[in-house]
């Protein structure tokens, strides 16, 4: 009789948990239509003159992630740092316009910030990025560009525990399924779209009649989505104590800082 309740309940906790997986596929399918309705909106009210040119920018700026709260139940549950939705992005951003049509590419690297530690000891999330971009540039003046973009492209997240003196150490063997590890870092790779709005400010150099050549500031505001990934591993081993709702999807703001030339 045991055995059996035991298996209702365990089918019943398999149910849940496909339901639960189930409505968060589901938001994020509905996300990523309203990205695109966004883009497909921004690209079709063309209040711009045609220009044509490239830019290539340093990006930098914070972050906001969106799929943290089942992991740091975890970690909390096993007395670990829980990590904060705040981090930081860096990386380059290059693209080309012919006729408003801009095609490019971006790559980040990204941290999380870690609450205060615990058990000695701080988790950190962290990863790589790297899109193809599309956009359009909707709206102009001979200073300014505006311009929605998308972008598709991979990836990789880990996360890493450390001691306070910095120094790498082997995952709490709790953590993981109640296996010994001989790494610190648990790794995955991960399919990656994004949808955002760029602007760039024509500022410090030669300008004519035909167009710019000069310093270029500017920002990129929008979401980095991961809608899936491969398994987390540890070296060659798959890992399968990390919930598989914990993404480092994210909102993010950066400023831009680079140079290049328009013409119009």
């Amino acid at each position: 009789m045991k055995n059996k309740n035991e298996k209702l309940n365990k089918g019943g906790e398999t149910a849940m948990e496909n339901r639960v997986k189930s409505d968060k596929i589901t938001k994020r399918v509905w996300w990523l239509i309203l990205f695109l309705l966004v883009f497909y909106f921004l690209s079709s009210t063309n209040i711009a003159f045609a220009i044509s040119g490239g830019i290539g920018s340093f990006s930098f700026g914070p972050v906001y992630g969106t799929n943290f709260s089942d992991m740091n139940k975890l970690l909390d549950k096993k007395g670990f740092s829980t990590a904060s939705p705040f981090g930081i992005q860096w990386g380059g951003v290059g693209f080309g316009i012919i006729k408003n049509i801009i095609v490019g590419g971006e790559g980040y690297v990204f941290f999380v910030l870690p609450q205060p530690e615990a058990k000695d000891l701080k988790v950190s999330f962290g990863g790589a990025l790297g899109t193809f971009n599309l956009g359009y540039v909707v709206y102009n003046t001979k200073s300014f560009i505006l311009h929605p973009f998308i972008g598709i492209g991979a990836g990789s997240n880990s996360i890493t525990v450390q001691e306070r003196t910095a120094e790498t150490i082997q995952f709490d063997e709790e953590l993981l399924e109640g296996k010994k590890l001989k790494e610190s870092r648990v790794s995955r790779g991960i399919f990656a779209l994004s949808l955002g709005l760029g602007g760039d400010l024509l500022t410090l150099g030669k300008r004519t009649d035909e167009g710019f050549a000069g310093l270029i500031l500017g920002f990129r505001l929008g979401y980095i989505f991961e809608p899936f990934g491969s398994k987390w591993k540890i070296g060659n081993s798959e890992e399968k104590g990390i919930p598989s709702s914990f993404s480092l999807s994210r909102i993010f703001f950066n400023i831009t800082i680079g140079g290049g030339g328009v013409a119009w």
